[in-house]
């Protein structure tokens, strides 16, 4: 609910100071793979792009490829492809996209999310050629 309303400040002190030591003690990994990847968001929507990439891929991704949960795999490898697409990296934003978020999508019949994928790459491909243009 604070998320929603935009008390983004609390809502991540209660992430932070409450949920995630809960889930920590509990030792669910999979809760805590959430409870990272909600803190991420908020840090993410904050313009703290360097925290929000470290949580990604050193907390909450590791998580998901251990437990085998692929389609968490690929919804956080285009969490972190935003971030990059975000910070201009748009040649690793396409990588990943391409190699890391679309196939999996694809192997799982998700053909809504291979929709949504291939939308973001077409963005990608937009920005780089508005960038092409202005620098020719």
């Amino acid at each position: 609910i604070l998320k929603a309303r935009g008390q983004l400040d609390e809502a991540l002190r209660i992430y932070q100071e409450d949920v995630l030591p809960i889930f920590q003690k509990l030792g669910d990994v999979y809760s805590i793979a959430v409870t990272q990847g909600q803190i991420a968001d908020i840090l993410q929507v904050r313009g703290q792009l360097d925290e929000a990439m470290h949580i990604r891929q050193e907390d909450e991704l590791p998580i998901y490829q251990k437990l085998g949960d692929v389609y968490s795999e690929a919804v956080t490898q285009g969490r972190i492809a935003d971030i990059l697409q975000a910070c201009g990296q748009l040649d690793e934003a396409m990588r990943i996209r391409q190699e890391d978020e679309l196939p999996i999508y694809q192997k799982l019949g998700d053909v809504r999310s291979v929709a949504i994928t291939q939308g973001k790459i077409a963005d990608i491909l937009r920005i780089q050629d508005l960038s092409d243009e202005s620098t020719s």
